[in-house]
């Protein structure tokens, strides 16, 4: 997976939202991945699923 580091408890809201934003991209980064994985491998339904979770992320974003 993404490997997302823990924010500091005493983080500012800067902060929060900087790894928020840099957890996304890393999340957005795995999904990309899987899906052209997927992809190659001829699973449509994961593959669907998966486009589904980038959607989601990249609103967030």
């Amino acid at each position: 997976m993404a490997g997302i580091d823990e924010l500091e408890e005493d983080a500012d809201a800067n902060a929060m939202v900087r790894h928020l934003v840099g957890a996304h991209g890393k999340i957005l980064t795995d999904r990309r991945s899987t899906r052209d994985t997927t992809a190659k491998e001829g699973d449509s339904e994961s593959e669907d699923m998966v486009i589904a979770s980038i959607r989601i992320h990249e609103k967030t974003v």
